[in-house]
């Protein structure tokens, strides 16, 4: 079971729901205030969110059903939202979350 299908099964989304858009390649990231935010499917938008919580507010984790449900078809905001509080660059967290990934580090 993918990491996608893992968080999609936990925080008890709607797939057809939570995939909102394919994939796109970093080249075809959009520029922010906050910096560069890649295009990704809501499900990996809200991996991602769960990563920068785990990292650095896991007590934050509890809520995620709860913003999946109140950000639904708007993850991408949620991701920069939850990124500009915490200081994190989206595009840089987000190469180097998908590298730790690739490596099997998430």
């Amino acid at each position: 079971m993918t990491s996608s299908l893992k968080c999609v099964k936990k925080y008890k989304v709607d797939p057809d729901q939570a995939v909102l858009k394919p994939a796109t390649s970093s080249r075809n990231a959009v520029k922010e205030e906050e910096g560069d935010v890649p295009e990704l499917s809501g499900t990996e938008y809200a991996i991602h969110v769960q990563a920068i919580y785990e990292q650095y507010n896991p007590k934050k984790l509890a809520d995620m059903g709860r913003l999946l449900q109140k950000y639904r078809r708007r993850e991408r905001e949620l991701f920069v939202e939850v990124c500009k509080k915490y200081g994190v660059k989206p595009a840089n967290y987000s190469r180097e979350a998908t590298s730790r990934a690739v490596k099997g580090e998430l």
